[in-house]
């Protein structure tokens, strides 16, 4: 397998914490910020094909559990990537037409959706009362066919006039979900999503292949594609839009490059919003890692830490390119782990604990080496002496340090290899903290292990008292899209985008305008709408509303809150600047996040020189990092 190779330096990663619970430990917070803290960020989306329920009936429980997890997985997945593709139905020389579309741009208050000629087209003669069902409206509405048209790409164009009127939410299309064509080989695996037999949003269970790339347009063999599908999409296993389909006949499918549609449409002056995703960052202590829509990783900050050594060599603080392998996703802890394109983690950084998962407890600084077992990962989450991970079938897998059973294997047993967490819960998010654990599972419940006396594992019973060794559910009866495990708190986002938090509260951190500890979930103030939320292995949290704003809340010694003071709040805050954002990262004393246009920005660590900012100073309110990959 290959080795992550970190140019130019050894680094060691640092990570402290303070109980928010225990004076002495307080202090030593706020005094020595030389350490530094992990978010265990909650990582890109990483999709395998589902198989349908049908097939489950016989199945020995492990295969059933896999089909299972992988199923909801996909789902959420072609949920999201559904409110890009439209149904198309039409009268066309006299018979009824169906097809799909896929919308590519908004407007002077129109959504513009490109779909197969052939399907409003046939020779001179034009589609009438062209409607177009939207996956949010209950009724199709009506839609133009304008005059630009391909006829060698087979490429029509339709509009919908009147977003407002129409119900249209321009912020909640998932504009950032175009895969790169560019990259793809024979043999790899796609979807077709489209109006298949009538049916709507049909998507086949199992991937088909790409057989071949012939300039502008992508072959596959298919037996689902079928009538219906010209003008849907062709996914990526990531449920990306690779191209645009143009056969529905089987066993050949066809499609056009969607990186050519979009040149086309670029070039007849028609707005063009769908894009490759951003970066995401993952901000630690005095540390904060990047990775690009690539695959390219890249840290910035102090990288001495707390290994005096390397300050001989001058690399107090500097960029980091990490070389040699392509991340889906990283998470940046005491040490750093990630997930590269084929699904393999990898760590480097400490291991006193075994948290590399490498079965060993050196460490590694100059490469980082394949965590060992042979699994294949959907997410990784690195805490302070420990790291978790969930698989592709949805297990959890945990590693390093068990003290206060954070491993959740039902003992405080340590391990240098990934074990699998009790109970055979099928996870969708999952956090590592500074002393516990949390996960939510594909049903929704959200389930914590680990300490309850420095953090709490949020559950209201008696007999829940210093620790737990297995999952535990969460008391509330709230349904979790995804969770963020910090210090001594823990905050959630509801499927209905609601913020829930629970845990210590010293500095405001539950943002339920007080400052009372908490062991079961409590709203976050101010009736927000959000869509992802970060907890700090500090004192703060931060999230991103529907709207793109981000709002902070908890300790802000550092100006990590980014509204321009250095003031605790109880209550979210607004970031200052007014930025869009579409994802954020809170840290130990800083915060990072990435704008829609694929900036990223950072603010706080004031009381570090700045550490993780990519600033020799820090700033209370945003300032954009500009060596980043």
């Amino acid at each position: 397998m290959g080795v992550l190779v970190i140019s130019s330096l050894c680094m060691t990663i640092g990570v402290a914490g303070a109980s928010q619970q225990q004076p002495e430990q307080r202090q030593k917070l706020k005094d020595d910020k030389n350490n530094s803290a992990v978010l265990p960020e909650e990582l890109l989306r990483a999709f395998n094909s589902p198989v349908s329920p049908a097939v489950q009936v016989g199945m020995p429980f492990a295969a059933a559990k896999f089909v299972a997890a992988i199923s909801q997985i996909a789902k959420e997945g072609e949920e999201e990537i559904e409110l890009l593709i439209v149904m198309v139905q039409s009268k066309l020389a006299g018979e009824d037409n169906v097809g799909a579309g896929i919308i590519v741009g908004v407007g002077s208050d129109s959504l513009y959706i490109v779909t197969a000629n052939h399907v409003v087209r046939r020779g001179t003669q034009e589609a009438l009362d062209i409607q177009v069902q939207l996956k949010w409206l209950n009724k199709p509405v009506k839609a133009s066919l304008l005059k630009h048209a391909d006829a060698p790409l087979d490429l029509a164009v339709l509009s919908i006039a009147g977003l407002k009127q129409q119900g249209v939410n321009i912020n909640a299309l998932p504009f950032d979900h175009m895969g790169d064509a560019a990259s793809l080989q024979r043999g790899e695996p796609v979807y077709s999503l489209g109006n298949a037999r009538v049916e709507k949003w049909s998507i086949n269970v199992s991937p088909d292949k790409i057989s071949k790339i012939e300039k502008d347009f992508i072959l596959y063999e298919s037996n689902f594609i079928g009538p219906g599908h010209s003008g849907g999409a062709l996914l990526n296993d990531r449920r990306e839009v690779i191209g645009m389909l143009l056969s529905d006949a089987p066993p050949n499918g066809r499609a056009i490059s969607i990186t050519s549609v979009l040149s086309k449409l670029k070039g007849w002056g028609l707005p063009v919003n769908l894009r490759a995703p951003n970066a995401r960052v993952s901000a630690g202590g005095e540390l904060t890692c990047q990775v690009a829509p690539s695959g390219a990783a890249h840290c910035w900050g102090n990288m001495i830490q707390i290994n005096s050594e390397y300050e001989e060599q001058g690399f107090n603080f500097g960029t980091m390119p990490i070389q040699g392998i392509r991340f889906k996703s990283i998470s940046v802890g005491k040490h750093v782990c990630g997930i590269a394109f084929n699904s393999a983690a990898y760590c480097f950084g400490r291991n006193g604990h075994g948290q590399l998962g490498n079965g060993s407890k050196a460490g590694s600084y100059k490469s980082a080496l394949p965590v060992q077992g042979g699994l294949r990962f959907l997410s990784v989450s690195a805490g302070f002496h420990h790291t978790c991970g969930i698989t592709v079938d949805g297990s959890a897998y945990c590693w390093g340090s068990g003290q206060y059973g954070k491993l959740g294997n039902d003992s405080n047993d340590g391990s240098v290899v990934p074990v699998p967490v009790s109970g055979g819960l099928t996870f969708k998010s999952l956090s590592a903290g500074f002393l516990h654990t949390c996960g939510v599972t594909t049903s929704g419940v959200a389930h914590c292990w680990g300490s309850n006396e420095i953090a709490s594992v949020g559950s209201a019973s008696e007999s829940v008292r210093f620790v737990s060794h297995e999952p535990l559910p969460v008391t509330g009866n709230l349904t979790f899209k995804s969770i963020s495990a910090g210090y001594s708190h823990t905050c959630a986002l509801t499927t209905n985008g609601a913020v829930y938090c629970w845990g210590g509260n010293e500095y405001g951190q539950l943002g339920n305008n007080s400052n009372k500890d908490s062991v079961v979930p409590v709203p976050v103030a101010g009736q927000l709408n959000f869509k992802s939320v970060s907890a700090a292995i500090g004192g703060h949290a931060c999230g991103i509303t529907t709207n793109g704003a981000a709002y902070c809340w908890g300790w802000n010694s550092d100006g990590q809150l980014g509204n321009g003071s250095k003031k605790d709040s109880s209550v979210p805050v607004a970031v200052a600047g007014g930025l869009i954002f579409e994802s954020i990262s809170a840290g130990h004393f800083h915060t990072c996040g990435v704008t829609t246009d694929g900036s990223t920005y950072c603010w706080g660590g004031e009381g570090m020189n700045g550490a993780g900012t990519g600033t020799k100073t820090g700033s209370t309110i945003p300032v954009r990092v500009l060596s980043t990959p």
